[in-house]
């Protein structure tokens, strides 16, 4: 595995995840409060995620998560503490998950951590990252 990209590398791998979820109603603008919490949280005590970043769309209703992690460790790492972080049981009452891909070359190791979620793992075929 290819723990770190090149610039211009023909099979760059990574592990993203894409999770996309529905907002319980009513629990918004505490989802928004908890992630003002939360992303700095995230931001001071993983210093190899790469990319973390919400999105919602304009009703409220609906959430984009996109994950992105140079090698399955720094993935494992956030799951571990993912599974100890204070803000996780408020974080799993407040969506409902529709969809949740890892993109990449998952190791059985994190796609066990992963397996209360997901088991969709979508290798990498063809591209590049610039």
């Amino acid at each position: 595995e290819i723990a770190s990209c090149l610039v211009g590398s023909e099979m760059c791998i990574r592990d993203s995840f894409t999770i996309n979820a529905n907002i319980v109603e009513g629990k918004a603008d505490s989802f928004k409060a908890l992630l003002k919490e939360m992303v700095p949280a995230v931001k001071a005590s993983e210093p190899d995620t790469t990319r973390y970043q919400y999105f919602m769309s304009p009703d409220n209703k609906k959430l984009t998560l996109i994950e992105v992690y140079p090698n399955n460790e720094a993935a494992l790492f956030h799951m571990a503490a993912f599974a100890v972080s204070p803000f996780g049981e408020e974080f799993l009452a407040s969506i409902s998950i529709t969809s949740f891909v890892i993109a990449g070359n998952a190791s059985p190791e994190l796609m066990k951590s992963v397996e209360p979620f997901t088991s969709d793992n979508r290798p990498p075929v063809q591209g590049f990252i610039r």
